[in-house]
């Protein structure tokens, strides 16, 4: 018994790992051309835990079973009904995300989250000092450090890879660390920003690390020039001074928060102000080509126009592109690229309609309520992505959620655990 118990836990702790690593290796792909990296380990340690564990919670399983039927039935009908829906993507696409809430349901009740707080940031910080020499290596040397190994198969990113001089020189040189892009890297690092801040930060890592780690990574998100960074940055900063001044306010922690904030201004304007406003350039910019625009108007402004049984059952889970392009619907910008990209919120509303996006929405107001502070605050920093990323259905959801979820896990273990107590004393007595 104390065997098996040692070996789960010695597993809990490499799948911990594997759940932290993993949004690091999206580009790969191991065995088949559609299994990621990260997925084949993932569904290993779920398959372990399923069968150790031997129970899932009946609420998440439901909400995931249901939304498993509804766009399977979904697909199917549409598929005879109507002509334009692409039946292996939205299979494909939807299989994928079903498979990263199964993961989740099953892995949560084994995720160590103290460890995993620890990994993350680590590797964060691994990440932007890496990102730093990359910074420094194009700029004053010319030399571009590479973001990924080559020793894996890469199946997404070969494009930036191959074609890296001609896309930097017109685009200029942003770093992403060892991520396949810069967004992914301020995502991880904007994560890690939080865990160091606002989870359990007196007894997980000691003042000076929590004051170090900050001022690094805010100012390597600021540096990154990315879009997404500044936005995870704001994000930060209003839950910073929210907890701070509003919910635990002492004037000596406000003058701490001040003097920290001027340090870190006049920090970033003397080393990463062209980054800043180009960055901001990137937000304020409004065309149909502009990151505004892409990552948050148009698949609203696309679910808007749809008629009213496709708002309510979606067009085709997956099929934002394909709806669009059957229907003639590109733009300028989405011509030239030919497929149309759109956020999470656009993925729920427009492929599964409001009835598909209502199964989601109980699952995360589910978690929202289970959660400690710190689960409520990952739990928005993962909705405030569905409205500019694919965050919310890729790895770094099963990553990010987890921290959320394993709290709810532990609460219920502490109370079967002291019912047990009970018990036990009661028949001692």
């Amino acid at each position: 018994m104390v065997e098996n118990f040692n070996d789960r836990t010695v597993a809990a702790k490499f799948m911990t790992l594997v759940v932290v690593l993993a949004p690091m290796f999206l580009q790969y792909t191991i065995f088949f051309p559609f299994l990621l990296f990260p997925e084949f380990f993932l569904v290993l340690f779920s398959a372990y835990f399923l069968l150790v564990n031997r129970r899932v919670d009946f609420f998440y399983s439901a909400v995931v079973f249901s939304f498993y039927v509804y766009l399977l039935s979904i697909t199917i009908i549409y598929y005879y009904s109507y002509g334009y829906l692409d039946l292996f993507l939205s299979i494909g696409t939807s299989a994928r995300f079903l498979l990263y809430l199964f993961v989740v349901v099953v892995l949560y009740r084994n995720f160590n989250r103290d460890l995993g707080a620890r990994l993350l940031v680590y590797l964060a910080i691994f990440n932007s000092l890496y990102g730093l020499a990359q910074y420094i290596s194009y700029n004053f040397f010319g030399i571009t450090l590479p973001w990924y190994f080559s020793f894996l198969n890469i199946q997404y990113g070969s494009r930036l890879i191959n074609e890296q001089e001609d896309i930097f020189s017109e685009f200029g040189f942003r770093f992403s660390g060892l991520f396949s892009e810069p967004a992914h890297f301020s995502q991880y690092v904007g994560f890690a920003l939080l865990v160091v801040n606002f989870y359990k930060p007196s007894l997980v890592f000691s003042r000076r690390f929590a004051i170090f780690s900050t001022l690094l990574f805010v100012f390597v998100l600021l540096l990154s020039s990315s879009g997404t960074a500044f936005i995870l940055v704001l994000f930060f900063m209003l839950v910073f001074f929210y907890r701070n001044i509003f919910v635990r306010f002492s004037y000596l922690k406000f003058v701490k928060i001040l003097l920290l904030s001027i340090f870190v201004f006049l920090l970033f304007f003397t080393t990463s102000i062209d980054g800043f406003f180009s960055g901001l350039d990137r937000i304020l910019r409004f065309g149909e080509s502009s990151t505004v625009y892409v990552r948050v108007v148009r698949p609203i402004d696309v679910f808007l126009n749809i008629d009213i049984m496709r708002k309510i059952f979606g067009v085709g889970y997956g099929n934002f592109s394909v709806y669009l392009d059957s229907i003639g619907g590109f733009n300028d910008y989405e011509q030239s690229l030919g497929f149309a990209w759109t956020n999470s919120l656009g993925v729920m509303l427009v492929g599964a309609g409001l009835v598909g996006t209502a199964f989601i929405v109980f699952f995360y107001l589910r978690v929202f309520l289970k959660s400690d502070a710190f689960g409520r605050i990952v739990v928005l920093f993962i909705l405030i992505h569905f409205f500019f990323s694919d965050l919310p259905h890729n790895m770094f959801f099963v990553s990010f959620i987890l921290f959320a979820l394993s709290h709810e896990s532990r609460s219920k273990e502490t109370l079967e655990c002291s019912a047990q107590f009970s018990r036990t004393n009661l028949k001692m007595a």
